[in-house]
């Protein structure tokens, strides 16, 4: 599964641009943000399925975040709801755990005190009344510099040099709600760990992060920059992936395919259903079986 972040600077006239480059990424559901889009709806767009937050029509938009999904997983879809015009939040089952996916734009490290407190008292809220069970993945621009560290629970030794106040409170929020950043954890080029640049001032650092659990059940592959698409804006793409174990993959497979099948009274026909049903979840999880190149016999072997 791919997951992107990507803070896009407005949508309001590139939103179709935005999609495509998502679709052609193969990508299942993305966060934007900064997008400047007002009031909080959802709609069809391409592929996607589009869910937004914002301010009210009648404020000037100056942040926002929204959350595109692929339509193949609209059936996972189980709730979302639109926070404010920096969180908004979209719960559903991913390789059959139940998943909240908490959309962020965190304020800039200028901003004043008491609207960053504001901010993380709104996320602190929405992180106590979550359940214990289900995945969390928080993902956005924070604008945060965390830095790196070595054997750290928080930060991985793969990220930057500086960290500054924002960075710090975000820490402290991931150390008490036992969240990682994922960014640090994967080795990559410099290049593919600035998610932002301002090559005029020579200027760069990692503000947009993937945030998960620190005892996640997902297998996380990686989290790097993708330095190719552009939008227009000064921040990169982000982009996470997921990668589900044989062994859960095909039990979730499994049981999807014994779900289609409504049980029948023959034992016979049961017996040939079970068999198709096994069949089918294991060349959807494993995939059929490399062809294996036959050896030459020599001569005297008989």
């Amino acid at each position: 599964m791919r997951l992107i972040t990507w803070n896009v600077q407005g949508i309001s006239n590139k939103m179709h641009e935005i999609l495509l480059v998502l679709d052609e990424n193969s990508t299942d559901f993305a966060v934007l943000t900064e997008t400047k889009r007002k009031g909080k709806d959802n709609e069809d767009r391409d592929n996607y399925i589009h869910l937004w937050s914002g301010v009210d029509k009648s404020r000037r938009a100056a942040a926002g975040v929204s959350i595109p999904i692929n339509k193949r997983h609209k059936k996972y879809i189980k709730t979302y709801e639109y926070k404010s015009e920096r969180i908004m939040t979209l719960t559903l089952s991913i390789y059959g755990y139940d998943t909240t996916v908490i959309a962020v734009y965190v304020p800039s490290n200028d901003s004043t005190q008491q609207l960053k407190d504001e901010f993380y008292a709104d996320l602190s809220g929405i992180s106590n009344a979550l359940p214990h069970h289900p995945e969390v993945i928080l993902t956005g621009d924070l604008n945060a510099r965390v830095g790196s560290r070595f054997d750290h629970d928080v930060v991985g030794q793969f990220g930057e040099i500086c960290v500054n106040n924002s960075g710090e409170t975000l820490m402290d929020f991931c150390t008490q709600n036992f969240l990682k950043i994922l960014n640090g954890f994967f080795e990559h080029k410099k290049i593919h760990r600035y998610t932002w640049e301002r090559p005029s001032l020579h200027e760069k650092s990692v503000l947009d992060h993937f945030i998960c659990k620190q005892k996640s059940r997902f297998k996380w592959q990686d989290c790097r920059v993708k330095r190719g698409p552009n939008c227009g804006s000064d921040h990169y793409m982000v982009e996470a992936k997921i990668q589900k174990s044989i062994r859960t993959l095909y039990q979730s497979r499994l049981a999807e395919e014994l779900r289609a099948r409504p049980p029948n009274n023959n034992v016979e026909t049961e017996y040939e259903n079970m068999r198709a049903v096994q069949h089918s979840a294991a060349m959807q999880a494993l995939g059929p079986m490399p062809a294996r190149k036959m050896r030459r016999k020599p001569p005297w072997f008989t």
